[in-house]
């Protein structure tokens, strides 16, 4: 699974049931880059 992948290499992960739709945050340095499947409800949000 590549959920048990980017563990073993440090990352942190949250994997959840979803129909279909992709959502993600990506970090970059010191930035956080978002994006959200635009066929779908959400937003990508990160602190």
């Amino acid at each position: 699974m590549i959920g048990t992948g980017l563990q073993s290499l440090g990352h942190k992960t949250r994997i959840t049931t979803m129909t279909s739709g992709v959502h993600l945050i990506l970090r970059k340095g010191n930035a956080l880059i978002g994006a959200a499947d635009p066929r779908r409800e959400g937003v990508p949000l990160g602190d």
